[in-house]
């Protein structure tokens, strides 16, 4: 179904949605979700709001980019939400884009919707790129915004020249040709990945082997460079033994370990030559981390790679 879009609205479900789909489960969502995707308008209850509380809504910026226009608490979030039974279902709107706001985007908003001009949008990011630490990715999303009369006008083309010299050229570009390249989302999500792999400490991951394993935060990242389908082809293996076996789950108690195995498919993406998978861990103390690769042989397992990380001890072994 096609409609003239008055806000820019990305999918919490993620059929709608292919960055968000591939960043789900990283820790660069929240930064693509506040920086980048910056939905204008924002339905959810229930699930949804339980499922994204940590990731978006009980985050600062939640509340320091959002005015809510009508929320509440249902029962179900406060029967079935046990990280947060008090999260909110509700619509909330960017206060950036109100009618009484100043900023940049909703001056560059009024400007198109008095006279369409593609020279408005490179002013806009010429002046906006001026400074080195702007944040422009508004103007492709003002862009988004008014594509289907861009596109009427045959100015497509203008758009790509514009936007080839922005700083976030990858994903203002898939803005402006999503809807007639299914594949410019890659190109997105290939350099939301670069950006997120340059702020990883690469000089010290916590295990070298086939692929070395990074403990960012509260998350295991796994990268290969110059990696190849073959690499990724075999499950990965991940088992946690917590500081205190009481706080597994109740049905991993008996084995005195959690178990995270994945496969990369369904966990990872690969950026060009790079191969990478992020995986959040949970919220306990844990004591040692056990992780490689395995393919079954002949009803037992063959490990391609293993690592051993001792978390309190701060000690590395691989092979």
């Amino acid at each position: 179904m096609s409609w003239h879009k008055q806000f820019n609205i990305v999918d919490l479900g993620l059929l709608g949605s292919p960055v968000m789909t591939k960043l789900r489960h990283t820790d660069a969502f929240t930064g693509y979700f506040f920086d980048y995707a910056a939905p204008d308008l924002i339905k959810s209850h229930g699930a949804w709001s339980c499922g994204y509380d940590r990731q978006i809504f009980s985050n600062p910026r939640f509340a320091q980019l959002y005015q809510p226009v009508s929320t509440r608490v249902i029962d179900w979030t406060k029967e079935n939400c046990p990280g947060n039974p008090e999260s909110l279902s509700g619509i909330w709107i960017r206060m950036d884009i109100l009618k009484s706001s100043t900023s940049p985007e909703r001056k560059l908003i009024d400007e198109l919707n008095g006279k369409l001009s593609v020279d408005t949008l490179r002013q806009a990011l010429e002046t906006c790129q001026a400074q080195p630490g702007n944040n422009c990715v508004y103007v492709a999303r003002t862009a988004y915004r008014f594509l289907p009369e861009f596109r009427d006008g045959g100015q497509i083309d203008e758009l790509n020249k514009i936007f080839s010299s922005s700083r976030t050229k990858e994903y203002d570009l898939y803005l402006v040709n999503g809807y007639r390249d299914g594949q410019a989302h890659e190109g997105a999500i290939e350099f939301l990945a670069r950006r997120r792999i340059s702020n990883i400490g690469l000089d010290d991951p916590v295990i070298r082997s086939n692929f070395d394993v990074y403990l960012v935060e509260n998350s295991l990242i796994y990268i290969k460079e110059q990696c190849i389908e073959d690499d990724t082809d075999a499950m990965f293996f991940l088992a946690l033994y917590p500081v205190d076996a009481d706080d597994l789950p109740i049905r991993r108690k008996q084995y005195g370990f959690d178990n995270l195995d994945f496969r990369f498919d369904h966990r990872g993406h690969r950026i060009g030559g790079i191969c990478l998978a992020q995986i959040p861990l949970p919220e306990y103390a844990i004591s040692k981390i056990e992780t490689g690769q395995y393919v079954p042989v002949d009803g037992s397992f063959d490990h391609l790679w293993e690592g051993e990380f001792r978390v309190a001890e701060q000690r590395l072994r691989g092979r």
